[in-house]
């Protein structure tokens, strides 16, 4: 039997030793018997037989093995098609609350602001189509609709003072009602995390609301003994950003999601006459929003 050493870092470390003893380090020992010929390295110059391979590194090997394995995982696979989906959703909204009152003649400018932070809680009815992009990457576009329960955000204008160019005090509050919205995602499926289910999906939203609302901000005078209120209808357009996770199995699946949304409304009367007070109202409405819902997919 011939015994050939075989070292990793050049040919001129290759050596035929009787016994299979070698002085090169990071060796491979091959060994061979055919009729007296030998298919190992030729000893003289170190050159390769066309039947000699060099083995295939073993980390290499594992790496395939992951790559076949994840590819072939039946929960990696991104449906295409329509699904619905019915969510709670619980708002923890903070409004700034300005009011000024500016007058031309005499000139005059005074503001005074509140700011509160109330829960809101809507009902929302959502439909969506998914593409998909790879096994495990897809995008989805949604309309979805809410209804809002716990709807009013309320505070107290403390005021600047009674006088003929103070803001004067008084309750105000922003009722929302119903809104219709738009969202696009980008999702992905993991490979791991296999204990939420068979289908476990990954995203990123981005969307707008159309709110329908009501405003009203009251207005009282101890002093003159008035008392009154502003009332508007306007229209909130919040953009959002969130990110959500779909867990569960191929026939209905759970969505928690996580978003942020941002809108300005402002409004104002009066100003008809140079002593005639402007009187503006402004609300900044910024609010987290957490949602968990019921999926159910149409198709593949």
């Amino acid at each position: 039997m011939y015994v050939w050493a075989v070292c990793d870092t050049k040919p001129s470390d290759v050596s035929l030793l009787a016994g299979g003893e070698t002085e090169c380090p990071n060796t491979v020992m091959l060994r061979s018997r055919q009729d007296g010929v030998d298919t190992g390295l030729r000893a003289n110059n170190g050159e390769r037989p066309m039947s000699a391979r060099p083995p295939i590194p073993s980390h290499w090997l594992a790496a395939g093995l992951f790559l076949a394995g994840g590819s072939w995982c039946p929960s990696a696979n991104a449906e295409e098609g329509f699904y619905t989906a019915v969510a709670f959703e619980r708002s923890f909204a903070g409004v700034d609350y300005e009011k000024s009152v500016e007058l031309d003649s005499p000139f005059s400018a005074m503001t005074a602001s509140d700011h509160t932070r109330d829960p809101v809680d809507a009902l929302k009815v959502t439909v969506g189509y998914r593409w998909p992009v790879s096994s495990r990457l897809y995008l989805a576009g949604e309309v979805e609709g809410a209804f809002y329960l716990n709807d009013e955000a309320a505070g107290f204008l403390e005021g600047t003072g009674e006088g003929d160019t103070d803001v004067w005090p008084g309750a105000w509050t922003l009722e929302r009602h119903r809104a219709v919205g738009l969202n696009a995602r980008i999702g992905y499926i993991p490979g791991s995390l296999e204990f939420l289910g068979t289908e476990r999906w990954l995203y990123l939203f981005a969307g707008t609301r159309w709110i329908d609302a009501e405003i009203e901000a009251a207005h009282v005078n101890r002093r003159l003994d008035v008392a009154g209120s502003r009332r508007a209808d306007r229209t909130l357009n919040p953009w959002l950003v969130g990110a959500g996770i779909e867990f569960g199995d191929a026939g209905s699946r759970f969505d928690l999601r996580l978003n942020y949304a941002v809108d300005e409304v402002d409004f104002g009367f009066g100003g008809g006459a140079a002593d005639d007070p402007r009187l503006g109202y402004t609300f900044d409405v910024r609010e987290w929003s957490v949602s968990l819902g019921y999926v159910i997919p149409f198709g593949d």
